[in-house]
């Protein structure tokens, strides 16, 4: 599901991988992995060495953004902690983007929590399943976000992208990146309202984007050609500053491999790949802090 012909040249330098996931559904409740017979039970720094030792030798990961994979709301704190049992156990975890009620009274509770941990560098609230109107609701808390240093993940679907502006312009100070280049449907005949979308949205200088999340949003047997003018597009818009390589994984595997969007991505992306691979990912959620 990479270029066909040969192998293309992979980044060199130790990369990090801004958007992963890891859970264990004996430890904490995730309801929709019900849903999702192919992903396993469990998703760990063992599962995960075993999926980059197919990398070649010259590759590795150097450093992990573990992101909230949507546990019971209550589990939240739980979920964070079980991540850093991860991190004891050698899975090179550089930051974790965390759950927080940010609709709720009891927010700023949980942000203090996290800000005393130093290990979250920011907050996801899967908001693709969300009614209409979620920019209203959440825009205070997002707001606050700005006070703790921590950014804001976007999951949204492409036909919340609009909404998902009026949340960033509610919230200047608030840094954003949006997962999964907003989730469009690939090769579907609305790749226009897509593109231009992103193109608005990309005019934000606060937002950045993951190159991360196509895979299971494309038809199955996918190839280079069907995602190539959705990252093309997202890294021209945002510019190579502003775009990062998320792999999803272990999301990814249901439609393909860590290798073969690693793979993808740089086939994409031949230049800067220093930046893409690494520096924006560890800039964005400084990582060199805390």
């Amino acid at each position: 599901m990479t270029a066909e012909g040969c192998r293309p040249e992979l980044p060199a330098l130790p990369i990090v991988d801004a958007h992963i996931h890891f859970w264990d559904m004996a430890r904490l409740s995730y309801p929709w992995l019900s849903d999702a017979p192919s992903l396993p039970a469990r998703a760990d720094a063992m599962l995960f060495d075993q999926a980059t030792n197919r990398l070649p030798g010259d590759v590795m990961v150097g450093g992990l953004v573990v992101v909230q994979a949507e546990c019971d709301p209550d589990q939240a704190d739980s979920e964070v902690f079980w991540i850093l049992t991860q991190r004891a156990l050698g899975a090179p975890i550089a930051g974790v983007v965390a759950f927080a009620p940010l609709e709720d009274a009891g927010a700023t509770d949980v942000l203090d929590r996290y800000a005393g941990l130093g290990i979250v560098k920011g907050i996801r609230r899967n908001i693709q399943d969300e009614a209409p109107g979620f920019w209203r609701r959440l825009t205070p808390g997002v707001r606050s976000l700005a006070d703790y240093g921590l950014s804001f993940d976007l999951c949204v679907r492409e036909h919340q992208l609009s909404e998902a502006i009026e949340l960033v312009d509610a919230a200047p100070d608030t840094r954003f990146v949006l997962d999964h280049l907003g989730k469009p449907s690939v090769g579907s005949p609305h790749w226009a309202d897509w593109a231009g979308t992103i193109t608005d949205l990309a005019s934000r200088p606060n937002v950045h984007c993951k190159l991360s999340g196509l895979g299971t949003e494309a038809p199955p047997n996918w190839t280079l050609a069907d995602v190539a003018p959705y990252i093309r597009h997202a890294v021209e818009e945002f510019g190579i500053h502003r775009v990062m390589f998320g792999s999803d994984w272990p999301v990814c595997a249901a439609a393909g491999s860590y290798r073969g969007w690693l793979e993808t991505v740089a086939s994409l992306v031949t230049s800067h790949q220093d930046r893409v691979f690494a520096h924006n990912a560890t800039a964005f959620y400084r990582l060199d802090q805390g």
